[in-house]
C-alpha cells in the first residue's frame, strides 16, 4: 500500500494516531512516505489542540479570524477548569507538535511528491473520546462553529474538494 493510500484510509477515517505509525515505520528515504507522515503529524496536531481546547470549554467568537485561535470546537456542557499553567501547556504542546510535522515536511527537501486529499473528508476525534464520528468531520465541525446548517443538525453533503499537495506544499 502507498503511503498516499496510507494517508488518506487514516485520514478519512479520523485513526490518525495509528497512521502516523504506519508511516513512521517507512524508510527515511521514502519521500512520499516522509511527506504523508507529515501531514498526518499536522493533522494530528490540529486535533490534539483542538481535544484541548473543548476539554477546557474554550470557543472563540465567530467573528474572530485567527485561524488555529478560531479552530471549530463544539460546545463542551462539562469543561475542566483551566489554569494559567494548563493553558501554557496546551499551547506548547501545539507548538512542540507543529515544529515535529514541519521538521519531518522538511526532510522531503526537493523530492517530487504529490498526495492526493480530499479535505471535506477528513475527520478528527475532537472531543477526544476515541472516536471520529460523522459529526467530526473537519467540514462538519467548521459549518458547526460558524453557524451553519450543522448547527442545527440538518444533514450536509458538501460534496468532494480534493487537493493534490506537492513538493513545493510540503
Amino acid at each position: 500500500q502507498g503511503a498516499g493510500d496510507i494517508l488518506q484510509q487514516h485520514l478519512y477515517a479520523g485513526a490518525i494516531a495509528q497512521g502516523e505509525t504506519l508511516l513512521a515505520a517507512r524508510p527515511a528515504t521514502d519521500k512520499e512516505a516522509q511527506a504523508a507522515l507529515g501531514m498526518t503529524r499536522f493533522v494530528a496536531a490540529m486535533e490534539r489542540f483542538g481535544q484541548g481546547l473543548h476539554r477546557y470549554g474554550l470557543q472563540a467568537p465567530r467573528t474572530m479570524f485567527m485561524p488555529f485561535l478560531s479552530f471549530p470546537v463544539p460546545h463542551n456542557p462539562d469543561p475542566e477548569k483551566i489554569t494559567y499553567e494548563k493553558f501554557r501547556a496546551l499551547l506548547a504542546t501545539f507548538v512542540a507538535d507543529l515544529d515535529a510535522a514541519q521538521k519531518t515536511l522538511e526532510a522531503v527537501g526537493d523530492a517530487p511528491v504529490k498526495i492526493p486529499v480530499d479535505v471535506l473528508k477528513l475527520r478528527i476525534d475532537i472531543n477526544g473520546d476515541g472516536k471520529a464520528e460523522e459529526s467530526e468531520r473537519f467540514v462538519s465541525l467548521f459549518m458547526t462553529a460558524m453557524g451553519g446548517p450543522r448547527a442545527s443538525g440538518a444533514p450536509v453533503d458538501p460534496g468532494t474538494f480534493p487537493i493534490a499537495f506537492d513538493t513545493a506544499d510540503m
